[in-house]
Order: structure tokens, then sequence, then C-alpha cells
């Protein structure tokens, strides 16, 4: 039980520094992306280093060959990601992001064919949900729209929206 828990604070810790990295993110204005998520990337497999040292030993090219493609293809990602960040306020950029949430399940089934459960359709509207509230979103005539006025400096929620 002490193990599972210590890993889900791991995660919650993880999660909550992902999502500080966004309001981080807009303090590097004079840094270009790439050169932020290189010294990210860096910093990131170095840590993973020691977890990770015996398995890298063990695989063959084909194996390095497509993790350095994945790896390049991610840090793409991330560029377009981080510029992106850069331009827009903390909540967007959160908002955005956390779409993958909502988009995963129809991704998979235009990938792999797999239908989405009824459970996992409910997670995404409840996630779609979530991320309105915590991205600032006005409620005018029971719609939530995003609210102009709210900045990367004001409160995030609906309180602040005027709900």
């Amino acid at each position: 039980m002490y193990r599972s828990k210590f890993w889900a604070f791991t995660l919650v810790l993880v999660t909550a520094i992902w999502g500080w990295s966004f309001v981080a993110k807009h303090n590097f204005e004079g840094m270009a992306a790439s050169c932020l998520n290189s010294w990210l990337f860096l910093l990131g497999g170095a840590s993973l280093l020691p977890f990770a040292l015996n398995s890298l030993l063990r695989i063959g090219r084909k194996d390095w060959l497509v993790g350095v493609a994945a790896g390049g293809v991610l840090f793409v990602a991330f560029a377009f990601q981080t510029t992106g960040i850069q331009l827009t306020s903390p909540s967007n950029a959160g908002f955005i992001t956390g779409l993958a949430v909502v988009f995963t399940p129809l991704i998979l089934y235009f990938v792999s064919g797999e239908k989405t459960s009824a459970l996992q359709l409910a997670g995404a509207v409840i996630a779609l949900a979530g991320l309105g509230l915590l991205g600032g979103c006005g409620c005018r005539a029971g719609v939530a729209t995003p609210h102009p006025k709210l900045t990367a400096t004001d409160g995030c929620g609906p309180a602040d929206a005027g709900c």
C-alpha cells in the first residue's frame, strides 16, 4: 500500500510541476522554444538515466532508430507547444493542451477502430467541462464561453468570470 501511495503522490507532483510550467514558460520570453525544450529534455533524460541505463544497454539498433525518430517528433511537437504557450495566456495554453484528454478517445477510434465506451465518453465530457471551468469560461445563457476580460493575472474560475 505504501508503494502505491508513493507513486500516486509522485504522479500528482509531476502533474503539478507540468501545470506550473505553463506559467513559468511566460518568463522565458528571450529564450527560443527549441533552447528551452533542449534544456527540459536534457534535464528530464538525465533524471531518468539512472533508472533506464540497464534497459538502454540492451536495446538493439532498430529500437534506437525508432526511439530517436519518436523523440524527434516529440521535440518538434513540444517546440510548437512552447511557442504557442509563449504567445497566449497560461489558462488558454492549459485549456488547449488539456484537450488531449478529450481528443484521445477520438484519435484512438480513427487510428485503431476501437470504439469509445460510455465511461470514456463521460470522462471526456467531464474533462472538457473541467477544462472550461479552470480556463476561466464565463456563463452566458447557460453556455460556457471564454471570458474576454480574464487575463493570466486574474483568478481562474467561474466565480472570477461572473457566473
